[in-house]
């Protein structure tokens, strides 16, 4: 009877032991469905990356108290509201920056104090013209307007020749060996840095111009790529001034009326591209073929960038990595809600770490999905960011820079 008594109470026991087990684990799937749900972020992510991580090639090395050293450039005269603010550049021991009254402004290096300011000669209303573009090239200064003139000044601002285009220049000029290449609303221009003489003019006429602004435009050896403000994409090799037809002239962009929050970016022999932020795109050059096509990513996000073979994107408080060659998460980060209103600005990898810069002046660094240290450079309102001789340079939306 013991015997028997005891067989069924270990019976029952282990009856309940099931019971309870199945209702906890009931309870922690209900638990974890609930947390991916507030994670996700109406994101259906179901592929995460299991074999490749990021990669940290083409690192900055940086001393660690790089960023506890401000000099502010001493000017207010450098506002540029449709575009990202210009560039400023270490040269000859001062630095050269542009207003937004096409005045050439010479900075003493070491207390950031005005030294001269350069009236350029333009034969434009100052109150229309609008300097777009501003680059260091060798001795010179090439600068573009958005009225379509492009001019080339020495350093004491002597203009060396111009260049007038009557269209729309808006998107900033890169420079490739010795050709000059702006692209306008709906045309593409090769320029002779030497000269000012036009190499070669491309025109994309389709769709009507709706912005102002907007346009991308990334190389690959002799080849650019661009997205033109009139939403067409297309390529054109350099060295030949010819167009260069691929399968990646047949995207077709979702919205034609605005493409702001489009992104083109290069990586290797990748081409990537980011439809009104939710989309994404990766085109290999060397096999023209799209190896990623139209692969959702996100409902809507609130900034993002892309670094090496990933691209992070930011919505509320939260980070996700996507690889850029198969759309899979490499990793998801859930922020202090302080960051909830906050934009990533840019993305480096400084001492083989990822370094996320956003607009309240907050860098997170980040090591294989984990955010390791918050550093503070205590400035707000960033616009854009950009390194020089291992110097930062912070440009803010009043157009005022401090460099670190």
């Amino acid at each position: 009877l013991i015997r028997f008594m005891s067989f069924n109470y270990i019976i029952k026991f282990f009856s309940f032991f099931i019971i309870l087990f199945v209702h906890s684990c009931g309870t922690v799937k209900k638990l974890t469905e609930e947390s991916n749900k507030e994670i996700n972020i109406d994101n259906n992510i179901e592929n995460v990356e299991k074999v490749e991580k990021i990669s940290t090639d083409y690192s900055l090395i940086i001393k660690d108290d790089q960023f506890n050293k401000k000099l502010l450039l001493k000017t207010e005269k450098n506002k540029h509201e449709f575009n990202l603010p210009l560039k400023s550049y270490i040269y000859d021991k001062y630095i050269f920056s542009l207003n937004s009254n096409s005045e050439l402004l010479k900075f003493d290096f070491g207390t950031g104090d005005l030294v001269e300011s350069i009236d350029l000669d333009i034969n434009n209303n100052k109150k229309e013209i609008i300097p777009t573009s501003f680059i260091l090239h060798k001795d010179n200064f090439v600068i573009g307007f958005n009225t379509g003139l492009i001019i080339k000044i020495d350093n004491k601002g002597k203009i060396l020749w111009s260049n007038q285009t009557n269209k729309l220049l808006n998107t900033e000029i890169i420079i490739y060996q010795d050709i000059l290449i702006a692209i306008y609303e709906d045309s593409v221009k090769a320029i002779l840095l030497n000269n000012g003489q036009e190499v070669w003019f491309e025109t994309y006429v389709d769709l009507p111009v709706y912005q102002a602004k907007g346009g991308e435009i990334v190389n690959f050896l002799n080849l650019i790529y661009f997205i033109l403000p009139n939403n067409i994409v297309g390529s054109i090799d350099i060295l030949l001034g010819e167009k260069h037809f691929s399968k990646f002239d047949n995207l077709q962009l979702i919205s034609s009326i605005n493409n702001s929050k489009d992104r083109i970016y290069i990586f290797e022999n990748n081409l990537v591209y980011l439809d009104e932020g939710e989309y994404l795109y990766n085109f290999d050059i060397l096999l023209d073929e799209f190896t990623l096509f139209k692969h959702k990513i996100s409902a809507s996000s609130d900034s993002s960038n892309f670094i090496n073979n990933s691209l992070i994107i930011k919505k509320s408080n939260y980070l996700q990595a996507f690889n850029i060659n198969n759309g899979n998460l490499f990793w998801k980060i859930e922020l202090d809600k302080s960051f909830k209103k906050n934009e990533i600005i840019d993305i480096k990898i400084i001492n083989n770490l990822i370094n996320i810069f956003f607009d309240n002046g907050k860098i997170l660094r980040i090591f294989d999905g984990t955010v390791i240290d918050t550093l503070n450079l205590k400035i707000k309102n960033i616009k854009y960011i950009y390194f020089q001789n291992s110097y930062l340079f912070a440009s803010f939306v009043n157009g005022k820079t401090a460099i670190f």
